[in-house]
């Protein structure tokens, strides 16, 4: 544990509201002592005035004191729990200061449950994924992994991996069993097992991975074919000016909105086409650097113009990788579709920015094609770099087949031992100090 005591505004819900001052150290229950002029009995909840050095009351409240081990941090903890005054709250740290503790680092009480053995690390990264949380559902997902959702597999695959090298380097130790055919079956069952879990829990990690980052998802096509009115029906809010002159969008415009639980960022663009002024140009440049960084671009186009030559809204260009959805606007005004309209392939969708029809169906697509229709029971929060050493663990299993654990027993020893190493990074068993300080910088003071 830290020989030094840490204190911080943990909490506050402004003028009127609750501020919590933390401390997490050594000298937390001495220091609390001295502010409220009493000991604080263990978990009990007691109220005390806060004072200064001369007597003076600073302000009242709760006080509270966890001993080590069975705080947040694994340490002695002490709080008081006053009023929301961030001059007040500030000055209670300076208290605290003086008598001995120093103010935290971003995320250091985190990083001391960290490092006490309270969180493995990928549930301390979901505290802050908790914290920043935008909608209950990227909530109730930051949730499952702090509460040991993803950690309690990969830990069930690392001590299964273990067996796994365990076993091949016994039979590397006594050469006579290397080719023995039960333990090659052993050792094909338990790779299986582990490649078919791993691959499930990608799959689940690059959906939690959208839930920690959200979408960006670009409006594009021609110009007048209703991406401006399309935003607007998608927020129900007028972000966009829409008048019917071609080229009324100049620049990229952004608003924020939630889709079935999920962050998204919604890019309205200039209309793309060959002929324009400077400044439409301008604009049509932004709109292709938008679509070169979009998660999902809609497609729009006029369904009005169908039977006419294709519309050029050139955002199939070998440059786009992005999934698309295709979406014919302005439904509305068309009396019935014609029957060589019917005989064209279906489109995605057919909407009415006007009328509304289609915008309930297109959020669907939306959060469809994003990977996050439904939300399920195992959701979980997940960063880039989880998925990363998960595809670097899955590599190297699948390397592992029958001829290498007989040919070259040390080679799939080696791929169990860097498999097992890429999955202990997530949980920071092997962590350099330069990702635990990447990690926790990201925190806020108090946390």
């Amino acid at each position: 544990m830290d020989t030094e005591t840490i204190v911080a505004v943990a909490s506050s819900s402004g003028r009127g509201g609750i501020g919590v001052v933390r401390l997490s150290g050594p000298d937390s229950a001495a220091i609390q002592a001295q502010i409220c002029g009493r000991t604080i009995a263990p978990r009990t909840a007691v109220y005390a005035v806060f004072r200064e050095e001369n007597g003076d009351a600073i302000d009242d409240g709760i006080a509270l004191l966890f001993p080590a081990p069975g705080s947040y941090t694994g340490e002695e903890v002490a709080e008081l729990q006053g009023h929301g005054n961030p001059v007040l709250l500030e000055r209670l740290v300076a208290r605290a200061c003086e008598l001995g503790a120093r103010s935290a680092r971003p995320g250091e009480f985190t990083e001391r449950a960290y490092r006490n053995g309270r969180l493995d690390l990928a549930q301390a990264e979901a505290v802050a994924d908790l914290i920043n949380s935008a909608t209950l559902r990227t909530a109730r997902a930051a949730r499952r992994t702090m509460e040991g959702a993803f950690g309690t597999k990969l830990t069930s695959m690392i001590e299964t991996l273990r067996a796994g090298h365990a076993m091949l380097e016994a039979s590397i130790d006594f050469g006579d069993d290397v080719a023995s055919e039960d333990l090659l079956d052993q050792q094909l069952t338990l790779q299986q097992r582990v490649v078919d879990e791993l691959r499930a829990l990608l799959t689940v990690a690059q959906k939690g991975v959208r839930l920690h980052t959200g979408a960006v998802v670009v409006l594009a096509g021609a110009p007048n074919v209703g991406k401006s009115s399309l935003m607007n029906a998608l927020t129900q809010i007028e972000h966009a000016i829409v008048t019917p002159h071609a080229g009324t969008t100049r620049d990229v415009l952004h608003c924020d909105l939630v889709i079935r639980g999920l962050p998204v960022r919604l890019l309205d663009t200039a209309g793309l086409r060959e002929e324009a002024d400077e400044i439409e140009r301008e604009g049509i440049r932004r709109a292709r650097q938008a679509l070169n960084t979009a998660d999902l671009i809609i497609e729009v186009l006029d369904a009005q113009t169908l039977t006419e030559s294709p519309q050029m809204t050139q955002v199939n260009s070998p440059e786009i990788t992005a999934e698309t959805i295709r979406v014919f606007n302005k439904a509305d005004l068309l009396p019935k579709i014609p029957a060589d309209v019917l005989a064209l392939p279906v489109p995605e969708l057919w909407t009415s920015a006007v009328t509304g029809y289609g915008i309930d169906a297109l959020a669907g697509a939306i959060a469809g094609k994003l990977g996050i229709a439904e939300e399920q029971p195992g959701d979980f929060m997940a960063r880039a770099r989880h998925v990363s050493a998960l595809k670097l663990a899955l590599a190297e299993l699948e390397q592992i087949s029958r001829p290498v654990c007989r040919d070259a027993p040390e080679l799939a020893a080696e791929h169990y031992r860097t498999a097992s190493k890429a999955l202990e990074t997530i949980v920071g068993r092997h962590s350099t100090e330069d990702l635990l300080a990447d990690v926790f910088s990201r925190f806020c003071i108090g946390k």
